[in-house]
């Protein structure tokens, strides 16, 4: 039996991260992004329309959007062990940026943080019996990219 491939597709991330354990200096200061995110779900069988997923029925679409738009979209993204972390904050209290803090902050740990969001609400939405999710794709800008498999 065959695999229905969808991929969904977030361009124009804009967001701002830096990586500070990187060994390359270049990646300790804030560096500007505009990311694209693509999912590629994978689906095994269809509903009764005919259709990978009927997404009028989930929100999960909706919801990915807005934890984005929580997450990433417009915020400096700061690792929780960053030394500069409280400065961040400071800055964040004072309302001079939006900052986001996750457990590690790159584009390879971007990809695997999407890829378990994904994961983790397809469980939620009871969605998980049908559809799954094969790949979560990080591209940077137009030289690199990276896909996360779980």
């Amino acid at each position: 039996m065959g695999v229905y491939l969808n991929t969904k597709t977030f361009p124009n991330i804009r967001c701002i991260y830096r990586q500070w354990q990187s060994k390359r200096a270049e990646d300790h200061r804030l560096k500007p992004y505009s990311l694209t995110i693509k999912v590629v779900l994978e689906c095994h069988s269809l509903d009764e329309e005919d259709l990978r997923v009927l997404w009028s029925d989930s929100d999960i679409e909706k919801d990915f959007t807005l934890w984005l738009g929580n997450t990433f979209v417009n915020k400096v993204i700061v690792a929780n062990d960053d030394p500069a972390l409280r400065s961040f904050q400071n800055m964040a209290n004072d309302e001079k940026m939006d900052v986001s803090v996750l457990p590690n902050v790159g584009t390879e740990r971007i990809a695997e943080i999407v890829f378990n969001w994904w994961k983790e609400n397809l469980i939620t939405h009871d969605l998980i019996s049908r559809v799954d999710i094969r790949t979560a794709d990080i591209t940077e800008d137009e030289h690199n990219s990276v896909y996360y498999i779980g």
